[in-house]
């Protein structure tokens, strides 16, 4: 199942697996959403050029998937819960003029411009994030909602490999979540630290 929101300059397209009910894809779709929308109208949060278009994928996949992808990636053994992969917009405006296209002889070179640039990919593991729910974000939703803008805030550029770095990522999760997924208060059982 595949879904598609457009919030200003910013589109995201959800991809989901059998294992995401509509419910639950149509809840991480409102929370990337909520996401990009907070982070694009508050001052000096996102600095994008509005005169131009910018992609974020998100995709859902099965656990042997994201075991494979995890052991690639990060050289750990076993699913994990998300993984963010940013693209460097100099290497996609690089990689975007050296593409060989089809064209007929009638059309113009494809001017890299008037393409969305893709700031990169958010894998989730919906069966990773069902698992590890109860003693990590409360509930299935609540999990989803988590990785999704934990995944979102990791392509635009944040991170957590320092303790100031986590300090700053998780009141930022907590922040958008507060104000978009729960509307108020985290529920008492919420929490984000959690073992990889």
């Amino acid at each position: 199942m595949a879904n598609r929101l457009r919030v200003g300059p910013l589109s995201v397209s959800l991809k989901t697996n059998s294992l995401v009910t509509p419910a639950a894809t149509k809840k991480m779709l409102a929370a990337a959403g909520a996401c990009l929308t907070t982070l694009l109208t508050r001052k000096n949060r996102l600095a994008l050029d509005k005169s131009h278009d910018y992609s974020i994928h998100l995709e859902t996949i099965s656990d042997d998937k994201m075991a494979k992808l995890n052991h690639i990636f990060r050289g750990k053994d076993g699913p994990t819960d998300v993984l963010a992969f940013p693209i460097d917009a100099a290497e996609l405006e690089l990689s975007s003029q050296s593409q060989s296209t089809s064209r007929g002889p009638d059309r113009s070179p494809p001017d890299p411009g008037d393409m969305p640039l893709l700031l990169g990919d958010v894998v989730v593991c919906p069966a990773v994030a069902h698992r590890q729910a109860p003693e990590h974000a409360g509930t299935p939703d609540d999990e989803l909602g988590l990785l999704v803008v934990h995944g979102i805030l990791h392509v635009l550029g944040l991170d957590h490999d320092t303790p100031d770095a986590t300090t700053a990522m998780r009141a930022r999760e907590l922040e958008l979540l507060r104000e978009h997924h729960w509307c108020g208060d985290a529920p008492s059982a919420f929490r984000q630290d959690h073992d990889e």
